[in-house]
């Protein structure tokens, strides 16, 4: 028997003795191995304490779980027991649940049965496992998609009412409306909206019931400001006089007031109701000891796992009563801030907008974002973009496309990346190569390079056919200081994933370069230094994104970016997240280090971290937050610092380079200037 549920299915052989799980969204699945013969019934999804999309039972004596899949057992209650090892570990008769975390998401639950479980070698990260029952036992099978993509595209025609229609459906994707949606994992990449003639929602879609509705103005101007805050709450739009946010209790919250537009108002709910989940997550799925927990929940006037498991409404009302100022610098900063047109055009954003949960904005037409458009103290300037024609520097030009081509892509690993360089003389590449030569990382002077000494279009087809995932482009020395359309057009019909350019692009080729594949791009006032465009490629291959790294490079020449700006150009090989290390000096000889861990496509929103260090307690924190070290470092491990070449590190707010050698001397003069400038 076959078993579709939509997101996921399962397809039993009995001849085999497998079952396969497929993710449709992901196009990925993981196979199982069982008795011959046997086949698979529908089961019930709430036989699970973790959400499932779909589930069936098998009765088998044994499973084998495809190879590279990681296996967890977990109580009946869902408690984590630990793992598995080669050596066969006993389960006495009881209900347990096992989490395989592999190609797809899925879960076997055991009712009343005893078995032994292990891996099949001592190579645990590549080795099958099998789970051997003492008798027959009946199986369940649950299975969630990691749902990264739009599960289905909404139509709308260029009517603010009927993209508020579509913005209630964004919610469909979140596996549950508690606190645990906190987790991205657990939020969904909502539905796709694209401009089209008429209204039309797929059928597999419906409206979340979580008790929220958003009143809003049929005005882009207020629908768009509200679509993040309607995604997390799955709330749904209502057309009316003044926009608010109403609970199924009774109680109302305005979204604008003559001191704060719809905006800053959602930004403000939306930034402390990620915050507060996380805080009350601590009570359920996965208890991790957390930093801002320990700073904040002692304060607060609810105790935040007695919030877990109660209604959305009762949450928010004690979420609300909290000033935001109290979790000032805790609460995470939006990897994203967006600033829309009120166009029927930029809905197309929409999704990918609240997938990274970026506050939003609208635009009086055309003209120049505000760059100072919100106060609020969990948003900061870099990573602020825009549909305007205007862009401010430092600012990202929003391309749909690019979004679309980030949810595509297979992220490589640092050690799998190509870097291409077109360079507009031999004397420039010559400085190119021995900036590469030099770089402190270890992942950029070992990656694959292309080099070309002259800026052709010849030259710049040769290194594009190396298939590069990063590419530099300047003009040569007598060029014109631009690209044009048609030579962006003629030079490939594939382009790296990361491109920047020292020269002016206009906004026509920007979208055709994120059409063909780019996620994200840059482009500057003029050629820029070899040192300074090694000095950015530096923290691209560490996994940050291009706006954090060209903000680590220092870039002295004016500047703007398109596509994404959460998009990376490579996954750490290692499954950690990329930090950046902050070291302040509060003397000559002691210094304060922060690790800074900021929110990117590999590093969601709600996500968390911990620095594995001897130095740090064994704490996590959120992504797009920093964390103290627990010790004050002396000099001597501040040297050892700069000498681990791992580390993307700043020293009294330099980026260190590697550009003079670690000593003692030169850390002791960097702490000197910096407390001669406090001092004034």
């Amino acid at each position: 028997m076959n078993s579709d549920g939509g997101l996921v299915s399962f397809v039993a052989d009995a001849a085999e003795g497998t079952v396969r799980v497929t993710d449709g969204v992901e196009s990925s699945d993981i196979q199982l191995g069982v008795d011959a013969g046997v086949d698979v019934t529908p089961a019930i999804t709430d036989l699970f304490v973790f959400p499932v999309d779909a589930a069936v039972s098998v009765t088998t004596t044994r499973v084998r779980i495809d190879p590279s899949t990681k296996v967890l057992v977990r109580d009946s209650d869902g408690d984590h027991l630990g793992g598995l090892t080669s050596e066969p570990r006993r389960f006495e008769g009881g209900t347990y649940f096992l989490e395989l975390a592999g190609s797809t998401k899925t879960y076997l639950r055991v009712r009343d049965a005893a078995f032994t479980a292990r891996y099949e070698s001592s190579a645990l990260d590549t080795a099958a496992a099998t789970v051997e029952f003492d008798d027959e036992t009946t199986v369940t099978i649950g299975a969630r998609s990691k749902h990264t993509r739009p599960e289905a595209t909404i139509d709308v025609p260029d009517d603010p009412a009927a993209v508020a229609e579509a913005v209630s459906y964004l919610g469909s994707s979140v596996k549950e409306f508690t606190s645990e949606r906190s987790w991205p994992t657990l939020r969904g990449h909502p539905p796709a909206i694209r401009p089209s003639d008429e209204l039309d929602v797929p059928s597999q879609l419906s409206k979340p019931d979580t008790g929220v509705t958003i009143e809003v103005p049929a005005e882009y101007e207020y629908v768009y400001p509200v679509v993040p805050l309607a995604f997390y709450f799955g709330a749904t739009l209502e057309i009316g006089d003044s926009p608010a946010l109403h609970l199924d209790n009774g109680y109302s919250e305005p979204l604008e007031t003559p001191e704060r537009s719809p905006g800053e108002h959602v930004a403000s709910v939306l930034s402390r109701a990620l915050f507060f989940d996380s805080l009350v997550r601590i009570g359920g799925y996965y208890s991790f000891r957390r930093r801002e927990y320990d700073l904040v929940a002692p304060e607060l006037p609810f105790y935040p796992p007695n919030l877990h498991g109660e209604p959305l409404a009762v949450q928010l009302l004690e979420y609300l009563e909290v000033d935001p100022a109290s979790v000032d610098g805790l609460r995470p900063a939006w990897p994203c801030t967006a600033t829309l047109r009120p166009r029927v055009e930029d809905a197309a954003l929409l999704s990918s907008l609240a997938n990274e949960l970026a506050p939003i904005r609208v635009a009086s037409g055309d003209t120049s974002a505000d760059p100072d458009w919100v106060t609020d103290p969990a948003i900061r300037e870099l990573g602020a973009a825009t549909t305007t024609d205007e862009v401010p520097p430092g600012w990202t030009r929003l391309v749909p496309e690019a979004f679309v081509a980030q949810r595509e892509r297979q992220l490589p690993v640092p050690e799998d990346v190509t870097l291409g360089f077109v360079l507009g003389d031999s004397d420039r590449a010559d400085a190119l190569r021995s900036s590469l030569d030099a770089a402190r990382k270890p992942q950029v002077r070992d990656a694959t390079t292309v080099v070309a000494d002259n800026a052709t279009p010849d030259a710049l087809g040769r290194v594009l056919d190396a298939d590069p995932d990063f590419l530099y482009c300047e003009p040569g020395t007598d060029a014109d200081g631009a690209v044009s359309d048609a030579e962006i057009e003629d030079a490939a019909d594939s382009w790296p994933s990361v491109v920047m350019f020292g020269c002016s692009l206009s906004p026509s080729a920007q979208r055709r370069l994120c059409e063909n594949g780019t996620l994200a791009g840059l482009t500057a006032d003029g050629r820029l230094s070899p040192s300074s465009v090694v000095h950015l490629v530096a923290p691209l291959v560490a996994s940050h994104t291009l706006p954090w790294s060209a903000d680590l490079a220092g870039l002295d020449s004016p500047h703007q970016f398109f596509g994404s700006p959460v998009a990376t150009l490579v996954r750490r090989a290692d499954g950690m997240f990329a930090t950046t290390t902050d070291v302040e000096s509060v003397s000559r000889d002691e210094h304060v280090v922060h690790r800074s861990l900021p929110a990117t496509e590999t590093n969601p929103l709600g996500s968390v971290a911990r620095v594995n260090t001897e130095s740090v307690d064994d704490v996590y924190f959120l992504a797009g937050t920093s964390a103290p070290e627990s010790s004050t470092y002396t000099t001597e491990d501040v040297v050892d610092a700069l000498e681990d070449d791992t580390r993307t590190l700043r020293l009294n707010g330099t980026p260190y380079r590697g550009e003079s050698e670690p000593t003692a001397e030169f850390v002791r003069k960097s702490a000197r200037h910096e407390l001669e400038h406090r001092q004034g």
